[in-house]
């Protein structure tokens, strides 16, 4: 089963921390579907960065992933909001897993529109960190599902959660670690891994001497053939244990995982 992601910088994407088996060779970027399409980079990854403080999910479940360079594709503003989203909020989750608890995985990248819950209401085992550092969401069997997990929760195109975990897929809220709350981490490490230009708030630093820039040598008949790599938004995508879940994000550029 695959994970997602969202591009946040042209050559680090945001997903989940224990999706860190799908994100270790290659990530497919754009408008994801389950086979090779035409409009997908294939990206070496370069390296794994998860939050020093993770060591199981639902706890501290966030990881950005450096590309090997960076992607042309669009990236996706993050949450800097405390209070957002609010209780009530209409969020959208993006993936490229299952379509129903047990069902067959989706063919391409789909999103569903949900209210934000009180995550209070949730068994304390599934939020052993408590709910302020993550976002509830799903009612009516709206939710992720397994192959969703480190995908995008988006509030007004905004990105606001990564699919963490959930019980089953529809049964409960699902739980979505809160963007907002690792902004300083966030922050530090596109400043430390980036590729230039960095964001004006990083220290000044000089760039590095311009090199070739080094292209995937795989033919795209051989990489159609492998289940795809989380795609940052363009999207991305990997995961699975009864716990987890897996959304991708439409409409801007995500990355999955290629194994």
């Amino acid at each position: 089963m695959n994970c997602g992601g969202a591009l946040i910088h042209p050559n680090l994407f945001l997903t989940a921390a224990h999706c860190h088996a799908s994100f270790k060779k290659q990530v497919f970027v754009g408008p994801v579907t389950q086979y090779w399409d035409a409009n997908m980079e294939i990206i070496n990854v370069e390296r794994q960065i998860p939050f020093p403080a993770f060591r199981e999910l639902p706890v501290d479940d966030i990881m950005i992933v450096q590309l090997a360079w960076p992607s042309t594709k669009a990236t996706v503003e993050y949450n800097r909001r405390a209070q957002v989203p609010a209780f009530g909020d209409t969020v959208t989750a993006v993936g490229a897993g299952l379509t129903t608890e047990g069902g067959s995985v989706s063919l391409y990248v789909e999103h569903v529109d949900m209210p934000t819950t009180n995550c209070a209401d949730l068994p304390a085992w599934l939020l052993r960190e408590g709910p302020d550092n993550h976002v509830c969401a799903g009612r009516n069997g709206k939710d992720a599902c397994q192959g969703d997990s480190g995908g995008p929760l988006l509030a007004n195109g905004v990105l606001v959660g990564i699919v963490s975990a959930g019980i089953g897929c529809g049964r409960r809220p699902g739980v979505y670690t809160r963007v907002s709350k690792y902004l300083d981490w966030i922050d530090d490490t596109i400043c430390q891994y980036g590729s230039f230009p960095l964001p004006a708030g990083c220290p000044p630093v000089t760039p590095p001497a311009a090199s070739p820039q080094n292209l995937p040598d795989r033919e795209p008949e051989e990489a159609a053939e492998r289940t795809p790599s989380p795609a940052a938004l363009d999207t991305a995508f990997p995961t699975s244990n009864d716990y987890e879940k897996v959304p991708s994000a439409a409409g801007t550029s995500f990355p999955t995982a290629s194994e």
